[in-house]
Protein backbone atom coordinates (compact mmCIF):
# COMPACT_ATOMS: atom_id res chain seq x y z
CA UNK A 1 0.00 0.00 0.00
CA UNK A 2 1.41 3.35 -0.98
CA UNK A 3 1.41 6.32 1.33
CA UNK A 4 -0.62 9.35 0.30
CA UNK A 5 1.35 12.20 -1.21
CA UNK A 6 1.61 15.57 0.52
CA UNK A 7 -0.91 16.97 -1.93
CA UNK A 8 -3.37 14.13 -1.27
CA UNK A 9 -2.98 14.61 2.47
CA UNK A 10 -3.51 18.36 2.17
CA UNK A 11 -6.65 17.86 0.06
CA UNK A 12 -7.99 15.32 2.57
CA UNK A 13 -7.31 17.66 5.49
CA UNK A 14 -8.96 20.63 3.78
CA UNK A 15 -11.96 18.49 2.80
CA UNK A 16 -12.37 17.20 6.36
CA UNK A 17 -12.15 20.73 7.79
CA UNK A 18 -14.76 21.99 5.30
CA UNK A 19 -17.08 19.07 6.05
CA UNK A 20 -16.75 19.62 9.80
CA UNK A 21 -17.35 23.36 9.44
CA UNK A 22 -20.39 22.81 7.21
CA UNK A 23 -21.92 20.34 9.67
CA UNK A 24 -21.31 22.67 12.60
CA UNK A 25 -22.61 25.74 10.76
CA UNK A 26 -25.84 23.83 10.04
CA UNK A 27 -26.15 22.53 13.60
CA UNK A 28 -24.88 25.43 15.71
CA UNK A 29 -25.03 28.37 13.31
CA UNK A 30 -22.08 30.31 11.98
CA UNK A 31 -21.83 32.72 14.91
CA UNK A 32 -21.77 29.94 17.51
CA UNK A 33 -19.26 27.75 15.70
CA UNK A 34 -15.67 28.30 16.77
CA UNK A 35 -12.46 27.39 15.01
CA UNK A 36 -11.68 25.12 17.97
CA UNK A 37 -14.96 23.28 17.43
CA UNK A 38 -14.20 22.87 13.72
CA UNK A 39 -10.75 21.38 14.30
CA UNK A 40 -12.02 19.18 17.12
CA UNK A 41 -14.85 17.88 14.88
CA UNK A 42 -12.43 17.24 12.01
CA UNK A 43 -9.75 15.71 14.24
CA UNK A 44 -7.03 18.24 13.43
CA UNK A 45 -5.16 21.09 15.11
CA UNK A 46 -5.53 24.85 14.81
CA UNK A 47 -2.27 24.77 12.87
CA UNK A 48 -3.86 22.52 10.27
CA UNK A 49 -6.81 24.91 10.09
CA UNK A 50 -4.59 27.95 9.50
CA UNK A 51 -2.55 26.05 6.92
CA UNK A 52 -5.72 26.02 4.77
CA UNK A 53 -7.83 28.99 5.87
CA UNK A 54 -7.27 32.49 7.17
CA UNK A 55 -10.45 32.66 9.26
CA UNK A 56 -13.85 31.17 9.89
CA UNK A 57 -15.22 33.67 7.33
CA UNK A 58 -12.78 32.23 4.80
CA UNK A 59 -14.22 28.75 5.43
CA UNK A 60 -17.74 30.04 4.79
CA UNK A 61 -16.68 31.66 1.53
CA UNK A 62 -14.98 28.41 0.47
CA UNK A 63 -18.15 26.43 1.26
CA UNK A 64 -20.40 28.77 -0.72
CA UNK A 65 -17.89 28.81 -3.60
CA UNK A 66 -17.75 25.01 -3.64
CA UNK A 67 -21.54 24.81 -3.74
CA UNK A 68 -21.68 27.27 -6.64
CA UNK A 69 -18.88 25.40 -8.41
CA UNK A 70 -20.86 22.17 -8.09
CA UNK A 71 -24.25 23.58 -9.08
CA UNK A 72 -23.24 25.69 -12.08
CA UNK A 73 -21.85 22.95 -14.36
CA UNK A 74 -24.69 20.65 -13.40
CA UNK A 75 -27.31 23.22 -14.37
CA UNK A 76 -25.43 24.12 -17.56
CA UNK A 77 -25.35 20.42 -18.51
CA UNK A 78 -29.12 20.16 -18.01
CA UNK A 79 -29.68 23.23 -20.20
CA UNK A 80 -27.25 22.02 -22.88
CA UNK A 81 -29.26 18.81 -23.25
CA UNK A 82 -32.35 20.83 -24.21
CA UNK A 83 -33.47 21.70 -27.72
CA UNK A 84 -36.45 23.95 -26.95
CA UNK A 85 -37.33 26.68 -24.52
CA UNK A 86 -40.04 24.49 -23.00
CA UNK A 87 -37.42 21.84 -22.26
CA UNK A 88 -35.18 24.46 -20.63
CA UNK A 89 -38.01 25.61 -18.38
CA UNK A 90 -38.78 21.99 -17.44
CA UNK A 91 -35.10 21.21 -16.77
CA UNK A 92 -34.51 24.29 -14.64
CA UNK A 93 -37.79 23.81 -12.78
CA UNK A 94 -36.85 20.18 -12.06
CA UNK A 95 -33.49 21.35 -10.73
CA UNK A 96 -35.34 23.81 -8.47
CA UNK A 97 -37.58 21.02 -7.15
CA UNK A 98 -34.59 18.83 -6.34
CA UNK A 99 -32.45 21.56 -4.78
CA UNK A 100 -35.26 23.12 -2.74
CA UNK A 101 -35.56 19.93 -0.68
CA UNK A 102 -32.46 20.96 1.29
CA UNK A 103 -32.06 24.46 2.59
CA UNK A 104 -28.43 24.01 3.70
CA UNK A 105 -27.23 26.19 0.82
CA UNK A 106 -29.71 28.91 1.77
CA UNK A 107 -28.49 28.89 5.35
CA UNK A 108 -24.86 29.19 4.27
CA UNK A 109 -25.62 32.03 1.85
CA UNK A 110 -27.69 33.85 4.49
CA UNK A 111 -24.84 33.48 6.97
CA UNK A 112 -22.42 34.85 4.37
CA UNK A 113 -24.70 37.81 3.69
CA UNK A 114 -25.18 38.44 7.39
CA UNK A 115 -21.50 38.50 8.31
CA UNK A 116 -20.49 40.60 5.31
CA UNK A 117 -17.03 42.01 5.70
CA UNK A 118 -13.85 41.58 3.72
CA UNK A 119 -13.91 37.79 3.63
CA UNK A 120 -17.31 37.67 1.96
CA UNK A 121 -16.81 40.70 -0.26
CA UNK A 122 -16.02 38.53 -3.28
CA UNK A 123 -19.21 36.46 -3.04
CA UNK A 124 -21.48 38.79 -5.03
CA UNK A 125 -19.05 38.87 -7.96
CA UNK A 126 -18.42 35.13 -7.70
CA UNK A 127 -22.13 34.31 -7.75
CA UNK A 128 -22.94 36.93 -10.39
CA UNK A 129 -20.35 35.46 -12.80
CA UNK A 130 -21.89 32.00 -12.47
CA UNK A 131 -25.42 33.40 -12.71
CA UNK A 132 -24.56 35.28 -15.90
CA UNK A 133 -23.17 32.08 -17.43
CA UNK A 134 -26.30 30.08 -16.57
CA UNK A 135 -28.60 32.97 -17.50
CA UNK A 136 -26.99 33.31 -20.92
CA UNK A 137 -27.45 29.58 -21.52
CA UNK A 138 -31.14 29.95 -20.64
CA UNK A 139 -31.75 33.14 -22.62
CA UNK A 140 -30.25 31.62 -25.78
CA UNK A 141 -33.58 29.79 -26.06
CA UNK A 142 -35.58 33.01 -25.65
CA UNK A 143 -34.36 35.59 -28.17
CA UNK A 144 -37.66 37.52 -28.01
CA UNK A 145 -37.59 38.02 -24.26
CA UNK A 146 -37.61 41.43 -22.62
CA UNK A 147 -34.00 42.58 -23.00
CA UNK A 148 -34.20 44.75 -19.89
CA UNK A 149 -34.15 41.58 -17.79
CA UNK A 150 -30.50 40.58 -17.49
CA UNK A 151 -29.41 36.91 -17.57
CA UNK A 152 -28.14 37.08 -13.97
CA UNK A 153 -31.52 38.46 -12.84
CA UNK A 154 -33.29 35.45 -14.35
CA UNK A 155 -31.05 33.14 -12.35
CA UNK A 156 -31.51 35.31 -9.24
CA UNK A 157 -35.25 34.65 -9.53
CA UNK A 158 -34.61 30.90 -9.87
CA UNK A 159 -32.23 30.87 -6.90
CA UNK A 160 -34.66 32.92 -4.83
CA UNK A 161 -37.41 30.39 -5.49
CA UNK A 162 -35.05 27.48 -4.85
CA UNK A 163 -33.56 28.57 -1.56
CA UNK A 164 -36.13 30.95 -0.13
CA UNK A 165 -38.94 30.13 2.30
CA UNK A 166 -41.33 29.53 -0.61
CA UNK A 167 -39.02 26.95 -2.20
CA UNK A 168 -38.53 25.20 1.12
CA UNK A 169 -42.23 24.40 1.25
CA UNK A 170 -42.80 26.63 4.26
CA UNK A 171 -45.66 28.41 2.51
CA UNK A 172 -47.19 25.26 1.02
CA UNK A 173 -46.28 26.18 -2.55
CA UNK A 174 -44.59 23.85 -5.00
CA UNK A 175 -41.15 25.24 -5.92
CA UNK A 176 -41.03 23.42 -9.26
CA UNK A 177 -44.37 24.86 -10.38
CA UNK A 178 -43.49 28.35 -9.21
CA UNK A 179 -40.16 28.23 -11.05
CA UNK A 180 -41.90 27.10 -14.22
CA UNK A 181 -44.55 29.84 -13.97
CA UNK A 182 -41.95 32.51 -13.17
CA UNK A 183 -39.66 31.50 -16.03
CA UNK A 184 -42.54 31.46 -18.50
CA UNK A 185 -43.64 34.88 -17.29
CA UNK A 186 -40.23 36.55 -17.43
CA UNK A 187 -39.01 34.85 -20.59
CA UNK A 188 -42.19 35.60 -22.47
CA UNK A 189 -43.53 34.55 -25.78
CA UNK A 190 -40.52 32.64 -27.15
CA UNK A 191 -41.14 29.46 -25.14
CA UNK A 192 -40.91 27.09 -28.06
CA UNK A 193 -37.80 28.48 -29.76
CA UNK A 194 -35.22 25.79 -30.61
CA UNK A 195 -31.48 26.23 -30.46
Amino acid sequence: MTRPTRTETAVATRTALLAAASALFMKEGFAHTTINAIVREAGFTRGAFYAHFTSKDDVLVCLVTALADEATPRLLKLIAACTTGDQVIAAVSGWVAERSKSQDVALLILEAARIGGRATGDLPALLAARWVEVGEAITAFFPDRDETLRPDEIVAIVVGLTYGPVGSGLTGHDAERLASVALRAVLGRARTHSV
